[in-house]
């Protein structure tokens, strides 16, 4: 120990201006933020633009193709419920006069007497809106993930930095023990506990290098971005007002506002629209048309017709059994999905609560306190009443309650968000494409 405090009152060797350069690298370890991995190939992305390119997305563009499509097609649905029938009968008439040509022409027009015109416009009609609310659904999920793979990319942009930056004070603590232990004043233990710990936070930098990687290549893929080159998560992390505890616990009896919860409910209607279709289209039809003769003698005769094909037997029977099965499925999905986001909204304000409970904990009582244990040790390393082992587990310490406490920050915002653009999904209001008009 004598040796140790020997080497430390050196202050105008060059080891004392090593030590005061990494005195120096702690206090400014904030402004120590290099990201290696993102080269002047990488290109900004804050958190709203990363929100705004999810429409982009092939699976949303072809959803709302496909609904333009819809509505377009639909328009062309014909008023009357079935087409018109032309009949012509040539032929040759044989009689006492003789004989020659005959010709019957009959022309007619069904009418359904089920209202089937009606029914097709309303299950039309139903499917274009549930359409419509499965698209915004399928939205709000692109959102969701977006926002979270931005808040994971920046949690692991700000973890590589640390690492990086305690991989650089670790490599100026392990030249000071290991000229200290050439001239005795430390063992070749504590230069090897250096090391160690250099090499350490060499794998963590290394580690977070590959996460950032990772992470900024799901980023990419959420956003409809090129992989080549990635994104990097830039600006400031998105704040959000919630409503309060109690107002939060009525949206739970809205369950049914969420936009999967009302996409199976209009799925439903779609469902039932569609049997009623199903029904009409075995109801009794009504045909009106005429009927033009002419005989083998040049004698002409014009017939008005009226018949009816009435559905007395067969009333489309097995249609509505499928029709009302698939009803009855659809509603029973809807009452789960509705179950479901219930479920979702109270565990949504749950780990709001929780993560904001875990960060407070980790930024106001864990991270000071091994804050101060660090400052402490080191002062003691310097007057030589404390070990390298033991500055280094401080060290340790410290860089797990950063990693635990940013992770937590992650948790926290991912929480308020999600719970943010629920509240937010809710209260749009469902509208159908063109008023729902052909």
């Amino acid at each position: 120990m004598a040796s140790l405090r020997k080497f430390l009152d050196l202050s105008q060797d060059r080891d004392a201006q090593l030590w005061q350069s990494l005195q120096a690298m702690r206090t400014a370890l904030p402004a120590i933020l290099v990201v290696l991995l993102l080269s002047s190939t990488a290109y900004a992305l804050d958190f709203d633009a990363a929100i705004g390119l999810t429409p982009n997305l092939p699976q949303f563009q072809a959803a709302q193709k496909a609904l333009q499509k819809r509505v377009e097609l639909d328009r062309l649905l014909p008023t009357a419920s079935g087409n018109p029938e032309i009949a012509l009968s040539p032929g040759v008439g044989f009689g006492p006069s003789g004989t020659g040509p005959a010709l019957e022409l009959m022309l007619a027009q069904s009418w359904n007497l089920g209202g089937l015109s009606r029914t097709r416009e309303e299950a039309a009609k139903a499917e274009r809106i549930a359409l419509t609310a499965d698209m915004r659904a399928r939205q709000l999920r692109l959102k969701l993930d977006a926002a979270h793979g931005w808040l994971l990319l920046a949690e692991a942009q700000k973890l590589l930095q640390a690492s990086q930056a305690e991989q650089a004070l670790a490599g100026e603590l392990q030249q000071i023990t290991q000229k200290a232990a050439q001239r005795g004043a430390l063992t070749a233990a504590d230069a090897a506990e250096a090391r160690a710990f250099t090499g350490e936070a060499e794998l963590r930098a290394v580690f977070y290098e590959g996460e950032v990687h990772d992470r900024a290549a799901e980023l990419a893929r959420q956003c409809a971005l090129p992989t080549t080159p990635l994104p990097e998560a830039t600006g400031k992390t998105p704040v959000v007002t919630l409503p309060e505890a109690a107002v939060w616990l009525q949206l739970v009896t809205r369950a049914a506002d969420l936009p999967d919860a009302r996409t199976r409910q209009l799925q439903a209607d779609a469902e039932r629209s569609r049997a009623a279709e199903a029904r009409s289209q075995h109801a009794s039809t009504l045909q009106v048309g005429g009927l033009f003769q002419r005989d083998a003698l040049g004698d002409m005769q014009a017939l008005a017709t009226v018949g009816i094909r009435w559905a007395a037997f067969d009333h489309g029977q097995r249609a509505a059994a499928v029709a009302a099965e698939q009803v009855v499925r659809a509603e029973g999905e809807a009452a789960q999905a509705s179950h479901d986001g219930a479920h979702l909204l109270a565990m949504a304000w749950h780990e709001v609560e929780h993560s904001r409970e875990r960060e407070a904990v980790l930024r106001q009582k864990i991270l000071p306190a091994v804050e101060d244990l660090v400052r402490l040790r080191e002062q003691a390393f310097a007057r030589g009443a404390a070990t390298v082992f033991e500055v280094l587990r401080a060290r340790r310490d410290r860089s797990e309650a950063f990693r635990r406490l940013t992770e937590a920050e992650t948790e926290r915002v991912w929480a308020e968000m999600k719970a943010w653009l629920l509240h937010e999904a809710m209260n749009e209001r469902a509208e159908s494409p063109g008023g729902g008009q052909p």
